[in-house]
């Protein structure tokens, strides 16, 4: 562990800060866990009285962000001098997502390590919450301007999934942006060539880059083998924009034969959206996908995990077999949730889905209210209900809100849940002719489905 840092920092209001380990680094300066497991240290190089005031200007603007409902680490108060920086809010078990996209010399193992950050499934969440921090800044007409592995920080324990967003002293109001701060190999290409701004359209951009990066192995989507075994001008060239992305359909000059297959570990959609922001979208902003539709088709594609019994790592419940040991899928419940009309009373599996989930016989699902109310943010992920399969049968235990129901698929047989209840498993292929409510029978709502595959 790196010990060349100061043991103990003084705030402005005379608190004293023992710092235990540095959690982070990046060109804005370093971040420090403390004793208190609530707060963080950012220490900036430099500690010129022009350096400290202007720090303490970008502060008291961010103080003025409305950001409650946001997992954004606020600075609370500047450090005293020697050192220039600030205490901000920040649990001590996290570490920077840079942590789950490059491989570590000492691993071999690309699947191993791949798994050792959560595998798959892990990496999709994460993304997905990132993705909606920002879409709920870009909500509130904010600019987060600098987004980068380095500031995005996440649990370190792999059986969590919390994200916290830092440099909060970037902020901007995109109404009012005038600066073109960005990361190298993360900016836009119009912020490196010095044409443009920060705004939500080049936050979504390096948002993607950071995706591609997560998902694929530490793969940059703009750098292919010309660029990795070329001159270092190869690099800047692509970061202006310049060469085709390495996935591009028309253009294979920059094709990239490291990372991992993109088939297993971006969706479709994911695929699709990729190719509009590097292809179509590298140079034309306005052709890019906004940070919401990051949101819906990561948290779409998550959904969409499978765990292997085998080797335990998770991957598309579309594939046959797991995409990382090769041992064929075990058979799962398919979770369609769609709409209720009370008007229409019933459902089937031709009425259009809103989400669809995995439910395998090895792990249990827990159901939020992302699903069961269509909420997002932190409203959105509260664990509602958790479904199990117990032998031959669905339970479905109630973690939190309600009412809850089933009812044949037709509304009959209504019987409110109490606790926890049980539904038979259908036969293989088939769609159960039970349902699950999430609300009152004679209101809209969302209802699931089951389907076994």
């Amino acid at each position: 562990m790196d010990q060349n840092f100061p043991k103990q920092v003084v705030d402005e209001q005379g608190n004293i800060h023992h710092l235990t380990k540095k959690i982070g680094e990046g060109g804005q300066g370093s971040v420090f866990a403390t004793k208190n497991k609530k707060l963080a240290i950012k220490i900036i190089p430099g500690s010129s009285e022009s350096k400290r005031m202007q720090l303490q200007h970008q502060l008291k603007r961010v103080s003025l962000f409305p950001l409650d409902d946001l997992p954004i680490a606020h600075p609370t108060v500047i450090l005293r001098p020697p050192y220039l920086g600030y205490v901000m809010e920040l649990l001590s078990d996290m570490v920077p997502i840079e942590t789950i996209i490059f491989k570590p010399t000492e691993k071999p193992d690309m699947a191993q390590w791949y798994q050792e950050g959560g595998s798959l499934g892990r990496r999709l969440y994460l993304l997905a919450k990132t993705a909606e921090v920002m879409a709920g800044l870009h909500g509130k007409g904010i600019v987060y301007a600098d987004p980068s592995p380095k500031n995005i920080f996440v649990s370190e324990d792999i059986n969590e999934s919390e994200v916290w967003l830092i440099d909060a002293d970037n902020l901007q109001f995109q109404s009012s942006a005038t600066t073109s701060i960005y990361t190298p190999g993360y900016g836009a290409p119009e912020l490196f060539a010095g044409r443009g701004v920060v705004n939500t359209l080049t936050d979504s951009y390096a948002f993607a880059v950071m995706a591609f990066l997560v998902l694929s192995g530490g793969t940059h989507p703009l750098e292919g083998d010309m660029v990795i075994d070329g001159e270092p001008e190869l690099q800047e060239k692509a970061w202006r924009g310049e060469l085709p992305w390495i996935d591009d359909p028309d253009d294979t000059s920059n094709f990239c034969s490291y990372g991992l297959p993109r088939q297993i570990v971006l969706s479709k959609k994911l695929q699709e959206l990729c190719q509009e922001c590097f292809g179509s979208g590298l140079n034309n902003s306005q052709k890019r996908p906004g940070i919401v539709k990051w949101v819906e088709y990561l948290y779409k594609a998550a959904d969409m995990t499978i765990p292997c019994p085998e080797c335990g790592s998770t991957f598309y419940a579309k594939n046959s077999v797991c995409s990382w040991c090769d041992q064929p899928r075990k058979n799962f419940m398919l979770v369609n949730v769609k709409n209720w009309e009370p008007e229409k009373q019933g459902v089937t599996k031709e009425s259009p889905s809103i989400n669809a989930l995995v439910l395998s016989h090895q792990k249990p699902l827990t159901l939020s209210s992302r699903i069961t109310q269509g909420l997002s943010g932190k409203q959105g992920q509260e664990k509602c209900l958790q479904m199990t399969y117990v032998e031959g049968k669905i339970e479905v235990s109630i973690l939190a809100g309600g009412p809850y129901w089933v009812s044949k698929t037709n509304g009959t047989k209504l019987q409110e849940i109490k606790g926890k209840i049980k539904i038979p498993y259908p036969a293989q292929k088939q769609v159960s002719d039970w349902c699950l409510h999430f609300g009152l029978m004679d209101r809209h709502h969302r209802v699931a489905l089951l389907e076994a595959q």
